[in-house]
């Protein structure tokens, strides 16, 4: 079903390269209409009419589009499987702190596949977070030629898959950002976003991701039902626009020792079925959890080089190589290995 849905999306993008119709355009954020995965209907792929009215084609390419057969080239199988994935991080099992069960990968399956059909751009990802992820430090050095994998090499793929994203300087990561920043417009940078525009509603727009990683809690602190909301707000606007969440715990205990928002984070993720990006226990295997005297940011590794021992040990380093993990787990659900198909007419 992906592979069909993400041909599909090709098809179209194809009609509108040729007709010189734009690209879905996203000013606003529609009201939040989602609900949990544990309730949600699935949608069945977009038929003629509304791709003839939001994609602007004409009546003959949607009867083209609607004529279309899909006839595979190859299936994974026909290709040699990937390597596997380191098993473990610092010890710490790789599936402990990227939780993807059967369950939420077949829904992040399906919510990629339609967002193929909406036109989102696959090999992009945006970032929404406070100053955990911001000053550079959170994946920006993959976007250039000053790291080294060392013996996770195998993540490459990755960086060339998502290749533009990781260093790109987001609307939605700014230091102080607190859940309900990034759904008021006073905290949109007014360089980049129009006029009434929320900050999660310009990174879509301007980035068009299919993936978003949320990184938020540290500057929620004492507000956990409040902080829970808008969680919900920004989760449920991503995925009514067909947007995969992917949700992330940090390392700070600001608000104590076992407090609510990582919890809160990890009950969200369960709920609507999505992927958890644990990386609370990640920091735990670390000295003094990763983080700087501070006790809320991480501590730095300038060199981003893994064949360095103290790679393991630094903050910002582990934080970096478990988002990398996450990715490629999520990259290797929706983009089947050798899984290749063909349009013919139906004559």
């Amino acid at each position: 079903m992906t592979a069909v849905l993400l041909l599909l999306a090709n098809a179209q993008r194809g009609l509108q390269r040729q007709l010189g119709a734009p690209g879905p355009t996203l000013a606003r954020l529609p009201g939040a209409t989602a609900t949990p995965a544990a309730t949600a209907a699935v949608p069945p792929p977009a038929t003629a009419q509304p791709v003839a009215e939001n994609n602007h084609l004409s009546a003959a390419d949607v009867q083209a589009i609607s004529r279309a057969q899909i006839v595979p080239l190859a299936t994974a199988s026909d290709a040699p499987p990937l390597p596997p994935l380191p098993a473990t991080l610092n010890d710490l099992p790789l599936n402990n702190f990227v939780v993807l069960p059967a369950p939420v990968a077949a829904h992040v399956r399906d919510i990629f596949a339609r967002g193929q059909v909406a036109g989102r751009d696959q090999h992009a990802f945006a970032k929404i977070g406070d100053s955990s992820i911001a000053d550079g430090f959170f994946l920006t050095r993959f976007d250039g030629p000053d790291y080294n994998l060392g013996p996770y090499a195998i993540l490459e793929a990755t960086l060339a898959y998502f290749a533009g994203s990781f260093g790109r300087d987001s609307v939605t990561v700014r230091q102080g950002m607190h859940s309900w920043s990034v759904l008021d417009p006073f905290w949109a940078d007014r360089a980049r976003c129009e006029a009434g525009e929320t900050p999660l509603a310009c990174e879509i727009r301007l980035l068009n991701p299919a993936l978003a990683i949320i990184r938020l809690g540290t500057n929620d602190v004492n507000t956990p039902d409040y902080y829970e909301e808008n969680m919900r707000l920004i989760v449920e606007s991503l995925l009514a626009l067909d947007i995969v969440p992917i949700l992330g715990t940090k390392a700070d205990q600001i608000d104590g020792p076992g407090g609510p928002n990582n919890g809160i984070v990890r009950r969200l993720a369960e709920e609507y079925q999505l992927p958890l990006w644990d990386f609370e226990l990640v920091a735990a295997t670390l000295p003094g959890r990763g983080l700087a005297p501070d006790g809320v940011h991480l501590t730095t590794f300038y060199p981003h080089d893994y064949d360095q021992p103290e790679a393991m040990q630094r903050g910002h380093a582990l934080q970096n190589l478990s988002a990398l993990l996450l990715l490629e787990s999520v990259r290797r659900l929706v983009v089947p290995v050798g899984a290749t198909v063909s349009v013919v007419e139906d004559g």
